[in-house]
């Protein structure tokens, strides 16, 4: 079971579970480190914790999407970019959740 941070004081618990991380590129990439994973590698690890329960993604869940930004770092040292990327990432993060049984984004 998830255990709440010692600052969570009186607010409503949850559980839930994290899989983000800062400067993740909406693909499988990071912008900072290349071995800590981007939006799609990060919903290719709760898919494959899902597999190894023998479970499915729970219909009932909100399932946040949150990336696309770091995408356009490149931009900083002149390097052009797709934004067509981007919505492809997302798209695909989506679609994966859902053929999972997640159905609420």
């Amino acid at each position: 079971m998830l255990e709440l941070n010692r600052f969570f004081k009186g607010a409503t618990k949850t559980e839930s579970v994290n899989f983000a991380y800062g400067g993740a590129t909406s693909g499988q990439t990071n912008v900072s480190d290349e071995r800590v994973p981007g939006v799609l590698k990060q919903i290719d690890s709760y898919l494959q914790d899902l597999a190894l329960t023998g479970g499915q993604a729970n219909a009932q869940a909100l399932y946040a999407i949150w990336g696309g930004i770091n995408d356009f770092d490149p931009i900083a040292k002149g390097t052009p970019v797709n934004p067509i990327t981007s919505v492809n990432n997302a798209e695909t993060a989506i679609s994966s959740l859902y053929k999972a049984g997640g159905e609420t984004f």
